[in-house]
């Protein structure tokens, strides 16, 4: 499964492709056919430009906040409120950041490394998707626990950093017990092979940080990644 058609908005589609002024007409009129809004503002305040019209119409594509909208063109506060939705809408719903879609499409594109039946373990998954796609829920799952995913644009592993702190008890100078308190970073490295001997994809986690106190928050994490996110309906389980 690509990631494509999951992220993928029909109206920055257009205006990427727009190439001379009929162009730009057509996506005026697709505006006005999908909300009335538009019909009636056009008609007394036609859309203009801060820059020329075809590369006006082009950079909405890359428009990634209501300000940007307002900047380039004459829609005011309201109508640049309607766009920004229609340019956000998208089969994953609502909160999707398209300044991130190039990222998870170019990682659709790498060439994964092949794995045989030797190299499989029972810490891995069958999984019917591409690269783009784990990113896509592994960035979910990092935004909602304060942290990043990385990727360096050619290896077929994603990079991901957690916050952490870890607790424990320790004698101080006068012999009595205090609670110590370490700020660490766990990262885990989430790999992707193409099977050899299967259609399926492989996907396997590792522990990049190796202290005591992120092995356990790191079983936590990939348990709930591969189960509590929407990761868990393209794993392909032993059972299936």
């Amino acid at each position: 499964m690509e990631v494509g058609p999951l992220i993928e908005n029909q109206y920055r589609l257009v205006c990427d492709d727009i190439q001379t002024e009929a162009d730009v007409d057509k996506f005026v009129e697709i505006l006005k056919s999908a909300d009335q809004w538009f019909a009636q503002r056009f008609e007394d305040c036609p859309l203009q430009f801060t820059d020329e019209r075809i590369t006006g119409c082009q950079d909405l594509a890359s428009c990634y906040s209501i300000e940007d909208i307002t900047q380039l063109c004459n829609l005011g506060n309201d109508g640049a409120e309607r766009l920004f939705e229609m340019l956000n809408h998208c089969i994953v719903g609502e909160g999707f950041d398209h300044s991130y879609e190039d990222f998870f499409l170019d990682l659709d594109e790498i060439e994964l490394e092949s794995i045989d039946s030797e190299g499989l373990t029972d810490q891995g998954f069958n999984i019917r998707c591409g690269l783009g796609l784990v990113a896509l829920y592994c960035k979910k799952f990092t935004d909602e626990l304060k942290g990043t995913i990385n990727h360096d644009g050619t290896e077929n592993y994603l990079q991901l950093l957690f916050p952490m702190e870890t607790k424990f008890e320790a004698p101080n100078d006068h012999g009595k017990m205090e609670t110590i308190l370490i700020k660490e970073e766990l990262e885990i490295h989430v790999y992707l092979f193409k099977q050899t001997r299967s259609p399926l994809n492989y996907l396997m986690f590792k522990n990049m940080s190796q202290t005591y106190g992120s092995m356990q928050k790191y079983k936590e994490y990939i348990e709930r990644l591969v189960s509590e996110t929407s990761m868990t309906n393209v794993i392909v389980f032993a059972e299936e």
